[in-house]
């Protein structure tokens, strides 16, 4: 008898009793019934420490090998997480607490039987628990009868089952009885089997064919079946039966004991599809003259087709066709377009397994089947009125808006014959009226916005459609904004009444109105092929084209923020250690560049002026080049890291810009650059100083100069007269005294040297252009027969017949100065550039010039 106020006692006692390697069933038995009979209350406490002592001393290894992935499955499909919230089979020791729990409190009904394979004194315990707690009860009798068909209750261990409470209010499944017609008898073994599984039985107890041939054909299936299919009859070479092409796969499986494969590997193949497979093979090797291009290059096994290659690929290498051919065919090397762009073709899953061009790319230039071939005048002439009378023709498929159908019945109320969706040859018309000779187009707000301003790509069409259809006579605008289209409904009863309402949107682009913005551009480059990006980019110039034909309509756009004022201020304010390193004696030329926009807004020749024999104007009306330029602007460059890729709004400023940056302009003398140079090198005692400049050029270094010292003296030669026409203007827009500013139209030879030779002249600094690399004026450079007769008759001259003498000039003439002149290292000074954003390689970006002073 174990005291109710001695629970150590009785802990004790338990573990005296129950040895780890010598434990007796009836003692645990008869303790745990006598402490059920005699100290219900303290229950719980004992049966737990009893089954805690036992299980903690079993090594967890044994109950690990002991539960299976059957007991695990279904525990979790008997167990709610009413009952158990987290249940771990290790822990044994938390399932049998929440058992004895739910036992005594009397939590399981209805009952459910559930496999546990754990150690067997472990479930002797546990069973001992439940006949204890659970003796007066009769459910689980009927329960267990019904389920189990077990009469001991004293004997719950039966092929290792345990009785688990569950929660739920679900009874018991009710299994529905078999009806006599539905079973068969075995007429071996007698039994009562299933129809459904006596085909089973027979097998497995018995052979299957000597049953039916014994007592005949059982199966429903194949009593007098009849198929339209030509199944082929196979004799298997073990036992010499004939069996169906289908069906020999599992005679050999029953009555042979032999897999497909093994048997195949013995006697060869049998089946008829892999037979005719591998004839096709034979048959495509014979004929064969394109190579084996059906072979998997991975494990060589041949095909017949590329359907069969694939559909290997795909099964058995797990692999897409594309990222095999990418890695064995093409060996990670896909074929360029055969355009020249440079970019991979598309992988395609049959032979020759790429396109020879990316879709919209065709062969340009010398390389296109077409260059030189013209049509005449009269075949042009014919094919444009064919595509006339289709486009005016052909119905396509449109959806009218709300706005269209609204005008349509008030042309229909007012009984006006109109054609809708009428195509012209500037593109389709919402409404035509014949009476009237009148076009009339319908603008919503979002495709048709008034401001065109941070559009889209889709608006940029639309765009380009409007352009075109302005150039229409008699062509009518209604805006729906505000109700404004309801109201003019309303209000008119005729065509000559709308003509009031027409409103024309504002097709002139300002220089800095931005038509689409970076951010845009940035995230459609980063979702859109390459492909898509460059016909969208082919639509800016289309548009470019249309709003400035020629770039003189550019350049009397441009426009800056910039005032005389604010750049003399500006000059005369700025801190010039920004741009200078003494240390090094490098001038930085990526300084700020105020004054450079207005100054070029005001010297047509600049852009007239050519690099490499190509003037701004000729690369804007060469469309090839035109395009780099806007491919560069929008961010389609080819540098090869996309996350260097620069990306601008898309603006008329923007290609001003683009075309500097591919050097397609010749270099610009930027004000405050020269601004820091004269004052480096003028002497700071002296206030109002006097300089001369060989070589004008377009204003850069008389606006530095001037803007720094307002009363001092300027000098300067300019031979091309246009330049020296724009310059003059440019003193008056800066208010310069024009008496302390001297310019002369000839060149520095021919200037007239007892002009200054009764000044002192304090510097005589200019940016000599080299030969014929930018050239300014064309009667300058014909005057000199070769580079070596430039150098002798201009650069030496300059040298030795001016005083205090600063020329910025390239590394080539520079290196010879400084070897003619023998030039110290006190003398030589360097100027620092960015090279061109079109560089590919761009590791080193940076270019040095020489600054020399004789």
């Amino acid at each position: 008898m174990v005291k109710t106020n001695k629970d150590e006692t009785v802990k004790n006692k338990i573990n005296k009793t129950h040895k780890i390697n010598n434990i007796s069933k009836i003692n645990t038995w008869n303790y745990i019934n006598n402490l059920i009979a005699t100290q219900e209350s303290i229950i719980f406490n004992t049966i737990n420490t009893t089954i805690n002592n036992y299980i903690t001393k079993q090594p967890i290894n044994t109950i690990n090998n002991y539960i299976n992935k059957q007991t695990i499955n279904t525990i979790n499909n008997y167990i709610t997480k009413q009952t158990i919230n987290t249940i771990k089979l290790i822990e044994t020791t938390e399932l049998t607490n929440i058992i004895t729990l739910n036992i005594q409190l009397n939590m399981f009904k209805p009952y459910t039987i559930i496999n546990l394979t754990i150690i067997p004194d472990l479930i002797n315990i546990i069973t001992a628990i439940i006949n204890n707690v659970t003796n007066t009860d009769n459910n689980i009798n009927k329960h267990i009868d019904a389920t189990m068909n077990i009469n001991n209750l004293n004997y719950l261990y039966l092929d290792e089952t345990v009785i688990i409470p569950k929660t739920t209010c679900k009874q018991p499944r009710k299994y529905k009885r078999k009806k006599e017609q539905d079973l068969l008898i075995c007429k071996v073994c007698g039994k009562k089997i299933s129809k459904f599984n006596f085909a089973k039985h027979i097998k497995q107890y018995h052979n299957l064919d000597e049953y039916i041939k014994k007592y005949g054909e059982f199966r429903k299936s194949k009593q007098g079946r009849k198929s339209n299919n030509k199944i082929s009859r196979i004799t298997c070479k073990l036992c010499g039966k004939e069996y169906s092409s289908v069906g020999i796969a599992t005679h050999l499986k029953d009555t042979h004991y032999m897999t497909t494969d093994e048997y195949i590997k013995k006697y060869g193949e049998y089946r008829p599809w892999k037979l005719k497979k591998l004839q096709k093979i034979e048959t495509y090797k014979n004929n064969n003259t394109t190579g084996d291009r059906f072979t998997c290059l991975i494990c060589n096994e041949p095909f017949y087709s590329d359907f069969a290659l694939s559909h290997h690929i795909r099964t058995i290498h797990k692999m897409s066709k594309q990222d095999y051919l990418i890695k064995y065919y093409f060996k990670g090397n896909v074929p360029l377009c055969k355009c020249g762009c440079g970019n991979p073709v598309k992988v395609v899953d049959r032979y020759p397994y790429c396109n020879k061009f990316i879709k919209g790319h065709t062969l340009k230039g010398k390389n296109s089947p077409s260059y030189g071939m013209h049509h005449s005048l009269e075949v042009r002439k014919k094919m444009s009125a064919i595509r006339i009378k289709y486009i005016q023709s052909h119905k396509g498929i449109f959806t009218d808006t709300k706005p269209e159908l609204e005008f349509k019945q008030w042309l229909e109320k007012y009984n006006i014959k109109y054609i809708h969706q009428y195509r012209t040859k500037y593109g389709l018309v919402d409404f035509y009226i014949p009476e009237n000779d009148l076009y009339i187009e319908i603008d919503g707000e979002y495709w048709h916005p008034i401001i065109k301003e941070n559009l889209n790509f889709q608006l940029i069409s639309n765009f380009i459609g409007e352009l075109n259809r302005a150039k229409l006579n008699n062509l009518i605008r209604l805006r729906t904004r505000n109700n404004l289209l309801n109201y003019i409904l309303n209000n008119c009863k005729n065509i000559s009444d709308l003509i009031k309402y027409s409103v024309t949107p504002n097709l002139n682009i300002k220089y800095n109105q931005v038509l689409i913005t970076k951010e845009y551009l940035k995230d459609y480059i980063e979702n859109t092929p390459l492909v898509a990006i460059k016909k969208r980019s082919e639509k800016l110039l289309v548009l470019i084209r249309l709003l400035w034909p020629e770039f003189k309509d550019l350049f009397n756009i441009m426009s800056t923020k910039e005032t005389p004022n604010m750049i003399i201020n500006s000059i005369r304010t700025y801190n010039f250690s920004k741009i200078i390193s003494e240390k090094n004696k490098i001038f930085k030329n990526n300084c700020w560049a105020i004054g450079n926009t207005f100054l070029k807004q005001h010297h047509y020749s600049y852009w007239k002026s050519s690099y490499y024999n190509n003037t701004p104007e000729e690369l804007y009306n060469d469309d090839d080049k035109l395009q780099k330029i806007i491919d560069y602007r929008i961010g389609i460059n080819h540098l090869n890291d996309i996350s260097k890729r620069e990306v601008f709004d898309f603006s008329a400023k923007a290609i001003i810009n683009g075309i500097s940056a591919i050097r397609g302009s010749i270099s610009f003398f930027k004000p405050l650059l020269a601004s820091s140079i004269y004052d480096y090198f003028i002497d700071s005692k002296i206030k109002n100083p006097v300089v001369f400049d060989t070589c004008i050029g377009f204003s850069g270094r008389l606006i530095g100069f001037m803007s720094l010292y307002p009363n001092g003296v300027y000098y300067g030669c300019e031979p091309n007269i246009e330049t020296f026409n724009e310059t003059k203007e440019i003193i008056k827009l800066f208010g310069f005294n024009e008496n302390n500013i001297h310019l002369y139209n000839c060149k520095v030879e021919d200037f007239d040297l007892s002009i200054i030779k009764n000044e002192h002249i304090d510097l005589t600094f200019t940016s000599i252009p080299y030969y014929n690399t930018e050239t300014y004026s064309n009667d300058f450079i014909s005057d000199y027969k070769n580079l070596d007769d430039w150098y002798n008759k201009f650069v030496k001259y300059i040298i030795n017949n001016f005083d205090n003498v600063i020329l910025n000039i390239s590394n080539t003439i520079g290196n010879k100065l400084i070897n003619d002149y023998k030039l110290s290292d006190d003398n030589i000074y360097y100027l620092q550039n960015n090279i061109s954003h079109f560089k590919l390689d761009r590791t080193n970006n940076k270019k040095f010039e020489y600054i020399l002073k004789f």
